[in-house]
Formats: structure tokens, C-alpha cells, sequence
């Protein structure tokens, strides 16, 4: 089992510059993103800054005032950035379970493109472990940096079919099964290459105009998970497959449990070692608090609240209510 106390910043783990972490998400998952950036803070070395970075089409001023207030400071920064302009002449793909905060993660190689490395978090993970450690794992050439999905994995092993999946599309999209819609429509020669991306290591150095115009190209394309299947389509020969420990899935586990045994004897040798523990899926654990590993996200939304209450006593709850 995974431990339960988090662990402490290591002070002589190396530190990384220009390598600004982005978040995408609305009022309903600030309280959630925050978090997310207070256990970032709290596992990497006191050396290392976080200039966090959120995406967002109209987020509050005062739900921005409070970000500032709990993240400006000698060890961090946080920057919003209202992404409404390249977006509202798009026609994007959107399901009722879909929304267009997805798709924020694909201008990050236009607004980001002088840094060095960038590393994208989803609002539903916790981290455990220093995050800026995989920076060193990433080899030269890769675009991007991923964990392959075995939540899709399992998915294919039961033969789900697209209308299994999808709540709507193309009839002849519907009719396919998931693995020869991983081929057809995705494009992917190797379905087992397909990669989640909840946490993606992006490296805009490596990524070309050219290369972003053909993500936003699909964007209006019928997909299952857009975006993520648009980056597996252009970036999925030019992503190196991390460790399963930077995107550790902890939902659908009897889909998980699907999987081949040689996935799932490595998906068991990673627990112990987990940087990033994520909750794909309806089931978060600031709602149902029995999905495995809530607490540790509780944990750490505990002592977020902690700070909140520092900045913004007698109402920070009703500020930033749990959704």
C-alpha cells in the first residue's frame, strides 16, 4: 500500500529553472486546483520555485485574489491566464460529461514557448514526490512525456465497444470497437502506446507551429477524450512513455484490473513509488471520500484550508467551496 504520510522535501535534489507548472480550471475546481499546488510546494525541495500558471475562460477576480494571496510568495508565484481569446472562434467538440477546459493543455507550446520544460497537472490528482524529478527522465528529441492509459488498456481487454463509451458521435464511429478506434481514428499503430493526459511533460522546444495548428485542427473533430486522443495523434511517436509513478490512476480499478500481467505487475511495482496519485473519472475523492488513497488528497485539503484561513478567515469556505 501506498504510504500514508507525505513525504518532505528533499534539500538536495536538483533544482530546475524555467519549468513552469499549468493548471486549467473553472470556479467548481479551484479549491481542487489549489490543493493540487499546495502539494506540489510541499514536495519539492525548498530550493526549487513554482511559477504556477492557470488557464481559464472568466475565473473570478476573487477566486484570482485568493490564488495570489496563497501562492505569491518567496517560493512560488501563480499567473492566470484568460485563454477566451483563442478560443471563441473555434468550434469545439463538447459532450455534457466534456467540458472546453480540456482543451486549454494544447496552447500551452504557443504561451509557454520559451520554456525550457513545462509540466501540466490535472485538478483531480495530489502530488507525492518532488515533480521536477522527471525532468531528468525525458531523453532528447521526445516532445512530450507521458503515462500510457491503463484505464483504456483494461477497457480494450473487455472489448468495449465506442458506443459502450461515447455518450454521442458518428454512427459508423460508434460501431467501431475501442481498439480499432485507438487505430483508425487516433492513428496509432501500437494501442498500447496511448497515453493519459491528466500529467503531461511538454517540452516546447521540440514542438512546431505546424504541430499545434494540427491539434487545434481536430478540435472540433468527434473524439472520446479530445484532447487527450488529438495529442496521441500528433505527438504519439514523439512521447516518451514515463513511469507509471508520474500518473499514478487510482479509479476504475475493475478496469484496471484488466489489464496484462505484465502491465499489472509493473502497475503494482509503481504504487510504492507513486509521485503523483490521480482520480480520472466521476468519483474524486473530495466527494466520495472511500475511492482509494482520499485521504491523502484530503489530507492535503486540510492543510490548504489551513492557509486559506490565514487569508481569508471567517468566509473561506463559502469562498471556495468544495464542488
Amino acid at each position: 500500500m501506498l504510504a500514508r504520510n507525505l513525504p518532505a522535501s528533499q534539500t538536495t535534489e536538483k533544482v530546475v529553472e524555467n519549468c513552469p507548472i499549468v493548471m486549467g480550471f473553472d470556479l467548481k475546481y479551484a479549491r481542487a486546483g489549489f490543493t493540487v499546488m499546495q502539494s506540489v510546494l510541499e514536495t519539492t525541495p525548498d530550493a526549487q520555485f513554482c511559477a504556477f500558471n492557470v488557464l481559464h475562460d472568466g475565473l473570478p477576480d476573487f477566486a484570482q485574489r485568493l490564488g495570489h494571496l496563497l501562492f505569491d510568495g518567496p517560493r512560488s508565484s501563480i499567473t492566470f491566464i484568460d485563454v477566451r481569446p483563442h478560443f471563441d472562434h473555434l468550434e469545439l467538440f463538447e459532450t455534457r460529461h466534456l467540458s472546453r477546459a480540456m482543451y486549454y493543455r494544447l496552447l500551452i507550446p504557443i504561451l509557454f514557448r520559451n520554456a525550457q520544460a513545462v509540466i501540466y497537472l490535472d485538478s483531480d490528482m495530489v502530488c507525492r514526490r518532488n515533480i521536477f524529478a522527471m525532468v531528468d527522465a525525458l531523453p532528447p528529441g521526445a516532445c512530450l512525456g507521458a503515462v500510457r492509459d491503463n484505464i483504456s488498456r483494461g477497457d480494450r481487454a473487455r472489448g468495449a465497444m465506442m458506443r459502450d463509451v461515447m455518450d454521442h458521435g458518428p454512427e459508423d464511429m460508434l460501431e467501431l470497437s475501442l481498439a480499432d478506434y485507438k487505430r483508425d481514428v487516433v492513428g496509432l499503430d501500437n494501442p498500447d502506446r496511448y497515453f493519459n493526459s491528466g500529467m503531461v511533460f511538454f517540452r516546447p522546444s521540440e514542438i512546431t507551429d505546424s504541430d499545434v495548428q494540427a491539434c487545434f485542427d481536430l478540435c472540433h473533430a468527434p473524439r472520446y477524450c479530445p484532447d487527450q486522443d488529438i495529442l496521441n495523434t500528433i505527438f504519439g511517436d514523439r512521447t516518451h512513455l514515463l513511469p507509471e509513478r508520474w500518473n499514478y490512476v487510482l479509479t476504475f480499478p475493475e478496469t484496471v484490473g484488466l489489464i496484462p500481467d505484465d502491465w499489472m505487475r509493473h502497475h503494482r511495482e509503481e504504487e510504492e513509488h507513486a509521485a503523483i496519485l490521480h482520480w480520472p473519472g466521476p468519483r474524486k475523492p473530495w466527494r466520495d471520500p472511500s475511492v482509494p488513497q482520499a485521504e491523502v488528497f484530503l489530507e492535503m485539503g486540510r492543510r490548504l484550508d489551513e492557509r486559506l484561513q490565514e487569508v481569508a478567515p471567517e468566509f473561506f469556505k463559502d469562498v471556495l467551496p468544495a464542488s
